[in-house]
């Protein structure tokens, strides 16, 4: 949400967690963290990302997949005002 809000930069982490971003009811495919948070803040849609839980050691993050994680749904709504 910070990144969203001041336009944070270097979140190309960001694609280790995302598994996907769907936005007004289409798949969008994203490269870096600059493309997410794009996609994210897309106004007049309902935009929804499925993320792993950025928590946890360093050893356990990473693009690779793991099995035991935590998967949150967040939907983002953007007004503009």
């Amino acid at each position: 949400m910070e990144a969203i809000r001041n336009g944070a930069s270097g979140l190309d982490e960001l694609t280790n967690f995302v598994i996907s971003i769907d936005v007004g009811g289409a798949i969008k495919p994203f490269n870096n963290g600059a493309e997410v948070i794009g996609l994210l803040s897309s106004t007049g849609t309902v935009n929804t990302a499925t993320i792993r839980a950025i928590s946890g050691a360093v050893s356990e993050r990473g693009p690779q997949p793991r099995t035991l994680h935590f998967v949150i749904q967040l939907q983002v709504q953007i007004s503009p005002f």
